[in-house]
């Protein structure tokens, strides 16, 4: 019996090695453009959240709407709370504009708002209820 390994199964054995490398790399390169979007995602709920944080430090209230965080001029009336705006601390805008869906590109509009806010307690979330690479929804990001 000839113990040197044939050429059919040094084939089987490269065709095996190299199917297993692919099993390896392929999910991690498919995964890379989610994961890029996901911190995308992570990043503009910190600026939003940072741009609502010093919105409330400068006029003494949450915003009633996302819209106020764009303003160039203080906003007038109540805020999410229903305080007095302190008109006279304001140094916004503290956002340059409201931040686009990081998985369509699109921004929101009235009736697709993407981003789910509560003037009362000042949270913001990403609307999307899919779930991300972490297991958890976006929505409760």
């Amino acid at each position: 019996m000839d113990k040197s390994i044939s050429s059919l199964q040094k084939l089987l054995i490269a065709i095996c090695v190299i199917g297993l490398l692919v099993m390896i790399v392929v999910p991690q390169i498919t995964s890379a453009g989610q994961r890029a979007k996901e911190r995308d995602l992570k990043q503009n709920l910190a600026d939003i959240r940072d741009a609502i944080t010093l919105f409330e430090t400068d006029l003494g209230d949450y915003p009633v709407k996302l819209d106020q965080l764009v303003a160039k001029k203080a906003p007038k009336g109540l805020g999410g709370r229903s305080l007095v705006l302190a008109k006279d601390d304001f140094s916004g805008p503290y956002l340059k504009s409201i931040l686009v869906d990081p998985f369509t590109g699109k921004a929101p509009t009235t009736d697709k708002p993407i981003w789910t806010y509560n003037c009362e307690t000042g949270n913001v979330h990403f609307s999307s209820t899919k779930v991300g690479l972490n297991g958890k929804r976006y929505c409760d990001w």
